[in-house]
C-alpha cells in the first residue's frame, strides 16, 4: 500500500472541488438552456 503525501491529497481534494464546481455550473447552464428551449416551443405552439 503506497502512502500518498498529505500535500498531494490536499491538492487532489482541491482539484476535485474545482471539477465538481465546473460540473454543477455545466448542469445549471444546461438546465437553463433546456428550460428556455421548452419556453420558446411553448410560445410557438
Amino acid at each position: 500500500e503506497q502512502v500518498v503525501p498529505l500535500l498531494e491529497m490536499a491538492r487532489n481534494i482541491q482539484k476535485g472541488e474545482a471539477d465538481k464546481e465546473r460540473w454543477i455550473k455545466t448542469l445549471k447552464n444546461f438546465k437553463t438552456f433546456w428550460e428556455e428551449e421548452r419556453f420558446h416551443e411553448a410560445k410557438n405552439d
